[in-house]
């Protein structure tokens, strides 16, 4: 073979390749970077919400009764983005020790910030409503000063969470990428399920018990969820998880703690547009794809 024609194609073939390379970088660094603003967005979102809520009796002014009612709890009351789960401290000061200490806390706060996690923190002014005892309420005669740190999360619990709610209020099938390497699911039999405070809360299956690893969110109410169980053979396999809207009529149908492969829930089963919707299900795509869609 001619060496000329040698060079040329091997001097081709690296152009190409390097072309390549720089479009996969490209692209990864403007999908990051893009993920970076949408979660600045959302942080900004959230924030101007939950100081603007009926919650709040004016701006950043926050009433003590209605935090006591949420401290402590997943809720994450003052506003809910879907796809993004908050937490917020509020701190007041101890004159005792004369330091900042968190008084009041609620929303979303994963067990442990793992390598597929975003988190975007911030700290606002805050303050808490003083009552004019001469008044009713709302009427406050004076106010304290609070801080308030919001830390907003994008996690695959979280994205999860919205999958699910997605797929009841819009009646059709959502579908995500789960990791067992990244998301924290155990090499062993796992699930999901309602907690008491009505938070949809990761488990894995200990010894028949079920042993919660922290990682809850809170779902509202008004979403039926059917527990989810699933043995994670592979922890490391990426395979797709679906959020399944099921018929009122057909729930019954839905074997043992939770149907875990999709293949499982039936085309009849699954609620349409026109349909009541008795409960989403969560199920495993164990092949890659998922057999039926809405």
């Amino acid at each position: 073979m001619d060496p000329i024609l040698i060079i040329f194609n091997t001097v081709r073939l690296i152009a190409v390749v390097s072309v390549a390379v720089i479009g996969i970088v490209f692209f990864s660094f403007l999908k990051s970077t893009l993920e970076i603003k949408d979660i600045e967005r959302a942080t900004m979102e959230i924030a101007e919400n939950v100081v603007h809520h009926n919650l709040v009796e004016s701006r950043v002014v926050f009433d003590e009764v209605r935090l006591d009612q949420y401290d402590g709890t997943p809720v994450e009351p003052y506003f809910r983005h879907c796809r993004y789960g908050y937490h917020v401290a509020l701190e007041d000061f101890d004159t005792t020790d004369n330091t900042w200490k968190v008084r009041w806390q609620f929303g979303y706060k994963p067990a442990a910030v793992r390598v597929d996690n975003a988190v975007l923190g911030r700290t606002y002014p805050a303050a808490l409503g003083m009552p004019d005892p001469g008044r009713p309420a709302p009427y406050y005669d004076n106010a304290r000063h609070l801080i308030m740190k919001l830390d907003v999360y994008d996690t695959w619990f979280a994205r999860m969470t919205c999958m699910v709610e997605n797929a009841y209020r819009l009646k059709k099938e959502q579908r995500m990428l789960i990791d067992g390497s990244v998301a924290g699911i155990p090499d062993q039999p796992f699930g999901i399920d309602r907690s008491a405070d009505s938070a949809l809360c990761l488990f894995a299956e200990r010894s028949g018990s079920k042993a919660y690893t922290g990682d809850c969110r809170y779902v509202p109410e008004d979403i039926p969820f059917h527990p989810f169980y699933y043995n994670f053979v592979t922890p490391r396999k990426t395979v797709p998880l679906a959020a399944v809207p099921v018929k009122a009529a057909n729930v019954g149908n839905l074997i043992g703690p939770g149907t875990a492969l999709c293949t499982s829930i039936l085309p009849a089963w699954r609620a349409g547009p026109t349909d009541d919707v008795g409960a989403i299900a969560l199920c495993i795509c164990e092949q890659g794809t998922c057999p039926y869609s809405t």
